[in-house]
């Protein structure tokens, strides 16, 4: 690479400690390794190896059940599909094959995986073996949002309400005039709560707390 100085690039720049979250390219490089991931999936599911959920609706009369396998937004991936164990086998493999081909790691530390609550617990076990993940039995959170089967529960949101509060709390809003405390928090909502407000109805009691 070569950095740009008044408009005249410098001589090259070999990187030795490789490409990592935070920097200037790392969003090019994840929407890159997401097309390869997502190419891989997707021929699973045409090959029959990966069963994804089927969304049942009506269109112009006609039942159009597109398959949903996978979610990605920036270097965070979620994988649906069946609990079985050829299901799981071919996940793994799908996940060791898009290492060899990038190059990126999969922090396994972090992954997890979650069940139905209909999916016997013997069984769950023997899928965490072939995963060798963890499973989480608490409600999954992506961008703030509660990811739970079933109506979601007040305390879901208790994390949500938590953050804002501590944010105002440390800007001194009792400080600012009326107008300002106002902007502090649709600042404070926007850059918290608008992800969880946008993918799931919040509890009324939780949006009439001041």
């Amino acid at each position: 690479m070569a950095i740009l100085i008044n408009g005249v690039p410098t001589s090259w720049i070999t990187p030795e400690r490789g490409l990592r979250q935070g920097d200037p390219l790392s969003p090019y490089l994840f929407t890159l390794i997401a097309e390869v991931l997502s190419s891989l999936l997707r021929r699973a599911r045409q090959s029959g190896f990966l069963i994804g959920y089927q969304a049942d609706y009506r269109l112009n009369g006609q039942s159009v059940p597109p398959a949903l396998t996978h979610l990605l937004y920036a270097d965070d991936l979620m994988i649906i599909s069946t609990a079985t164990p050829a299901q799981c086998s071919h996940i793994r493999l799908l996940l060791n094959e898009t290492q060899a081909l990038t190059g990126l790691t999969v922090n396994w530390n972090k992954s997890t995986v979650k069940f139905s609550p209909h999916i016997p617990r013997q069984f769950q076990r023997w899928m965490v073996r072939i995963l060798k993940v963890p499973i989480s039995f608490s409600i999954w959170k992506y961008l703030g949002a509660p990811l739970s089967f079933g109506r979601t529960p007040r305390s879901s949101s208790s994390q949500i309400i938590t953050r804002i509060a501590d944010r105002l709390a440390s800007w001194k809003a009792s400080l600012l005039t009326m107008a300002g405390q106002s902007t502090l928090i649709k600042s404070v909502l926007q850059a918290n709560a608008s992800a969880p407000d946008a993918s799931c109805m919040l509890i009324n009691s939780n949006h009439r707390q001041d």
